[in-house]
């Protein structure tokens, strides 16, 4: 059988003629045919053992799949929530990424024991990508245990790379209850930003704790309009 090679991996030709075939077909298909090639989808992830080819399998599902949210297909649902146990930790990020992006309900106790966990089992690196694609992802999904969740890690926070995609997550959530542990953190960045200030600490290292102090002030005014207190 003829194959291309990668480093590590051989991916065999029929696995990705299938995936260019998906491609080609992607725009002229009508809502029967969308339904096929998500099951060329799935039965290219689930026959590839080239990390590479599943994680092109799950990205072709955005172009394929149009119903969303509450709406999306069972076996897509299913497919990125088997994922999330892929070997590969790049392809656990895409199928995060995916259930934030299809706006897949009921899913945030599973995202939250997956963020702690991927510190077991993955390099700090790693682990670390797949945890900024989670907190987007329970922004967009949402439930009652993400609201707390993201809640505390911003509590936690103290300006951080991971402090905007926090915010920009809460912000997601639309939830006026929350406004009390932004407007907390945008005090905590504003007194970081006054003592470094006081200290002629260089603008730089400060800076982004300033862009994170006036981010939690505009999302701190819109949960404001929707009836937080």
């Amino acid at each position: 059988m003829i194959s291309f090679y990668s480093k590590k991996r051989i991916i065999p030709f029929s696995l990705l003629a299938a995936l260019l075939l998906i491609c080609i077909t992607v725009t002229a298909v009508g809502a029967n045919q969308k339904m096929a090639t998500v099951a060329s989808c799935i039965s290219v992830y689930e026959e590839s053992d080239n990390s590479v080819t599943r994680r092109q399998a799950l990205n072709t599902l955005e172009d394929v799949v149009t119903r969303r949210g509450i709406n999306t297909p069972k076996v897509v649902r299913d497919l990125l929530v088997n994922a999330l146990n892929d070997k590969s930790p790049v392809v656990v990020s895409v199928a995060v990424y995916q259930i934030g992006n299809f706006g897949i309900p009921g899913l945030d106790t599973k995202l939250i024991n997956l963020y702690d966990e991927v510190e077991k089992k993955y390099s700090a690196s790693y682990a670390r990508r797949i945890q900024y694609a989670i907190v987007p992802a329970l922004g967009k999904t949402g439930g009652a245990e993400a609201s707390v969740f993201l809640s505390r890690l911003l509590a936690e926070d103290n300006g951080t790379a991971m402090g905007e995609f926090l915010l920009l997550a809460i912000n997601e959530l639309h939830e006026p209850a929350l406004i009390d542990v932004v407007s907390q953190y945008k005090v905590k960045m504003q007194g970081m930003v006054q003592y470094a200030k006081s200290q002629n600490v260089d603008p730089l290292i400060y800076s982004r704790r300033e862009r994170y102090a006036n981010l939690a002030a505009g999302i701190e005014k819109a949960l404001g309009s929707k009836g937080g207190k």
